[in-house]
C-alpha cells in the first residue's frame, strides 16, 4: 500500500504544477504535518489541497487528506479525513476510510508587528467503520486558539484545542485537551525546518506526548513539500510515525474548469 500511496503523492504534485494556470494560483498556506495549525489561512477565493501518508511501520498507516478554501482575507473553510486508513489488530487488518471532519479558521487580529491571533472550530462526523475500529461512532465538536508571532524568519505558534467528544461507552462527553508549541525557520534556499511539542490529556487517563521534526522543501511558490518524524515522549504516545506529504494551491479551482 505504502508505494501506490507514495505514487499517487507523486501523481498529484506533477498534476499541481499544470493545473490551473500558475498565474491563477497563489502561494501555498502549509498546516501539515503538525498537531497545531498557524493563524494562515488560505489565499481569498482559491482553494488548496493538503495530503500525504503517515506510517507507523508494520503497525499503521494514514493517509490524511484535507481540501481548503478561502472563504475570505482572513478566513478558510475545509473538509478533512483519512482517505485511507490500515490499523493492525488481531485477525484480519482494520481498513477503509476514516472520520470526516468540517472547519474553518479566522483570523481575528493581525498586527504590523508579526503578531496574529486566530480561532477554529472542527466537527467530526464518524463515517469511519465503528466496528473495524476506524472511528469511535461519535460526534465530536473542536474550538482552539490559536496565537503566532513572526520574528524576522522565525516563526512561533502556540495552540489550545478544546475538544467535547462523545463518549462510546454512554450518553455523556469527555474533554481533551491539546496543547502545541510550534517553531519554523528557513534552512538552506528553498528549504525549511519546523519542530513541535504536543501534549494531549484524553480520556481514559491517556495522555500522549510527543514532538514532531521536519523539514520543508517549495518546489514553488504554491507547491510544498514536507518530510517529518514524530517521536514519543511518553509511553502513552506510542511508536515512531513517519510522514511525507505536500501542500498545493489550486487557484480558483471552479472557475479555471469552466
Amino acid at each position: 500500500m505504502l508505494p501506490r500511496a507514495l505514487a499517487s503523492l507523486a501523481l498529484l504534485a506533477t498534476a499541481a504544477c499544470v493545473l490551473p494556470t500558475q498565474a491563477d494560483r497563489a502561494p501555498v498556506t502549509p498546516q501539515r504535518p503538525t498537531l497545531s495549525s498557524d493563524t494562515n489561512t488560505t489565499a481569498e477565493g482559491t482553494w488548496e489541497i493538503e495530503t500525504g501518508v503517515t506510517e507507523d511501520p508494520g503497525d499503521a498507516l494514514f493517509v490524511p487528506t484535507t481540501l481548503k478554501f478561502g472563504a475570505g482575507p482572513r478566513t478558510e473553510v475545509f473538509v478533512a479525513a483519512a482517505v485511507y486508513e490500515r490499523v493492525e489488530v488481531p485477525g484480519v487488518d482494520a481498513e477503509g476510510f476514516g472520520d470526516l471532519f468540517l472547519g474553518g479558521r479566522h483570523r481575528f487580529y493581525e498586527s504590523g508587528g508579526g503578531s496574529s491571533f486566530a480561532g477554529q472550530v472542527v466537527t467530526k462526523l464518524p463515517t469511519g467503520d465503528e466496528d473495524e475500529g476506524l472511528s469511535t461512532g461519535e460526534l465530536d465538536f473542536l474550538v482552539a486558539a490559536i496565537g503566532t508571532q513572526v520574528l524576522e524568519r522565525l516563526s512561533l505558534t502556540e495552540f489550545y484545542e478544546l475538544g467535547i467528544l462523545g463518549d462510546p461507552d454512554g450518553p455523556g462527553t469527555d474533554e481533551r485537551h491539546s496543547f502545541a508549541f510550534a517553531a519554523g525557520h528557513p534552512l538552506i534556499g528553498d528549504t525549511g525546518g519546523f519542530a513541535e511539542l504536543a501534549w494531549i490529556l484524553g480520556r481514559d487517563d491517556v495522555d500522549p506526548a510527543f514532538t514532531t521534526v521536519g523539514i520543508t522543501q517549495s518546489i514553488s511558490p504554491e507547491l510544498v513539500v514536507d518530510l517529518a518524524v514524530v517521536l514519543p515522549l511518553n509511553d502513552d504516545a506510542g511508536d515512531t510515525l513517519f510522514v511525507l506529504g505536500l501542500t498545493t494551491n489550486l487557484g480558483p479551482l471552479f472557475r479555471s474548469l469552466r
